[in-house]
């Protein structure tokens, strides 16, 4: 060191590769030169009781595009898009560039990297929702493996709060249904504020098939949304006993004891002209009556 100026010999930069790849701890000072291709949100989290953030993006060279998890806020502005670093003093987990307060962060002049690269880049950061399935072929999936999900939210508790590595952590739990499961769990962890409410139709993207106690259901992970979905159209086809019109609406008993309400004006288009509804179900009781649906409006009524 002479006047505050290190001469050291130039530092040997590391590909991406080669540092992911490495089979031991690679050196203090060791140097990874990248450019930052994709970047994501920023993820807030409580850590032994501190609010904490993480950044993740993806760097790539010539080599290879790998993710990297940023844990010190004030170098998030240093992984803008387009922004060319040069690291040292990194961590390498699971093929992962980890970032420390240690970790030093320095922006060099930039370099290029192949589009296949950065298209590499952005996937890992940015990828592709997991396959929507039905709720029953959800469940049926291997455990930890993800889903995406469609169904009609009919209950929704309350937010609570559980210890994860000794800090809280907020959850919910929410029960959707669709044609081939009556009541499905899925459980937001870190609920983000929502309009979706009991009686709507949500897509729920990548949430994590698990089994407990012989219990199969759903939860959320970082990557999870959940927004409000078009209703599907539902054709269901009813036996019908007894019939009672209360105005605008007639209320239909069932075979099996239970009732479903539809339109008096819709129901009457399908009898023959000049037939009264109440009279014409007893007349031809046990009548089959099929009802297409959209959500909670009933669309047609046909015999």
């Amino acid at each position: 060191m002479v006047n505050g100026f290190n001469h050291a010999l130039p530092l040997q930069m590391t590909t991406l590769t080669e540092a992911v790849s490495s089979r031991k701890p690679l050196p203090y000072d060791a140097g990874v030169k990248a450019k930052v291709v994709a970047r994501g949100s920023i993820l807030h989290y409580t850590s032994q009781g501190q609010d904490k953030q993480s950044l993740t993006v993806a760097l790539a060279d010539f080599s290879s595009a790998v993710k990297c998890i940023v844990y010190d806020a004030a170098k998030f502005p240093r992984f803008a898009v387009g922004h060319t670093v040069s690291l040292r003093n990194i961590i390498i987990r699971n093929n992962t560039v980890i970032i420390t307060k240690t970790s030093k962060v320095f922006l060099v002049p930039g370099m290029d990297v192949p589009e296949e690269r950065e298209r590499e880049g952005d996937h890992l950061v940015h990828p592709p929702p997991a396959p929507e399935l039905p709720l029953d072929q959800a469940l049926r999936s291997p455990a930890k493996s993800k889903v995406t999900v469609k169904g009609q939210l009919i209950q929704e508790d309350s937010v609570r709060e559980v210890t994860v590595n000794g800090s809280p952590v907020k959850l919910k739990d929410l029960f959707l249904k669709d044609s081939t499961r009556e009541k499905v769990k899925v459980t937001l962890w870190r609920p983000a504020p929502t309009e979706a409410k009991p009686g709507d139709f949500v897509v729920i993207s990548d949430c994590v098939v698990n089994s407990y106690k012989n219990e199969v259901s759903l939860s959320s992970t970082s990557s999870t949304t959940m927004k409000i979905a078009e209703a599907p159209l539902e054709t269901s086809q009813l036996t019908v006993v007894g019939a009672a019109v209360e105005g605008e609406t007639t209320e239909l008993l069932l075979e099996d004891g239970s009732t479903r309400v539809v339109p008096s004006e819709m129901f009457q288009t399908a009898l023959p002209a000049g037939s009264f509804i109440e009279e014409y179900v007893v007349d031809n009781a046990p009548l089959v009556v099929v009802v297409t649906s959209k959500g909670a409006s009933t669309i047609q009524v046909q015999l």
